[in-house]
């Protein structure tokens, strides 16, 4: 196929690898294949072979004007996240955690320190956007 890249920006797996998220033509597709992140940039045309995994496309194949690599020279940046934003994640997150825990038989101060830890949890495993590679 081919297609102009729209977005691009990177993320982090919860085993700790990157992976990029681009959207190719307003379809979003995840890269793995850190040989193609070198060159990649918003507004460049590329031709690119893709996968089906679950819900998830995959790029399997990307071929441009440039010599795949094996590290990038750039670092592409997560995308920044506002104040409301943030702070819509945050009450999220407590809420779910509040859910969770609203039967848990606990002195109110272990049971409001358990619901912030585990809202601490929701909150980064949202901001982070991380997929294992296994569900991409």
């Amino acid at each position: 196929m081919k297609g102009v890249i729209e977005e691009m920006y990177i993320n982090t797996s919860r085993s700790g690898k990157d992976y990029l998220t681009l959207v190719i033509d307003g379809e979003k597709y995840f890269l793995w294949d850190k040989k193609y992140f070198n060159g990649l940039e918003e507004g460049k045309e590329i031709n690119y072979d893709w996968s089906q995994n679950g819900k998830f496309k995959r790029i399997t194949n990307i071929d441009y004007d440039h010599e795949p690599s094996q590290e990038p020279t750039q670092k592409v940046e997560p995308l920044p996240i506002d104040r409301k934003t943030m702070q819509m994640v945050r009450m999220s997150s407590l809420k779910s955690a509040s859910v969770i825990l609203q039967n848990a038989q606990l002195a109110p101060e272990q049971k409001s320190e358990l619901t912030l830890d585990l809202a601490r949890k929701f909150e980064k495993y949202i901001i982070e956007d991380n997929h294992d590679e296994e569900e991409i």
